[in-house]
């Protein structure tokens, strides 16, 4: 079963503050488990994240598109499996 245009959640440091955006901001995600399980899937269990915790400062990155499922669902693809990431413009030279 294929769910698209799910939104791309960004997983940073508690301290970053930072407005992150990724490109394109939804993916689509084939999964798969049994009858029993996907006929109660809701999309809002599927969690397609970027996790920038590891990212200083970086200007036109790509990164991995990770995908939580609950128990019994199985990830089959995520398209596209990567994003874009856009930094907003440093803040630290200002007063």
């Amino acid at each position: 079963m294929t769910y698209d245009n799910l939104p791309v959640l960004i997983v940073s440091a508690a301290s970053d503050v930072r407005n992150f955006h990724v490109l394109p901001g939804t993916v689509a995600v084939k999964v798969s488990g049994a009858p029993e399980v996907m006929a109660v899937l809701q999309a809002n269990q599927i969690h397609p994240v970027v996790n920038l915790t590891d990212i200083a400062t970086a200007h036109d990155l790509k990164r991995r598109v990770e995908v939580s499922t609950p128990p019994g669902v199985t990830l089959v693809s995520v398209e596209p499996p990567e994003v874009g990431v856009q930094f907003p413009p440093s803040n630290e030279n200002k007063p």
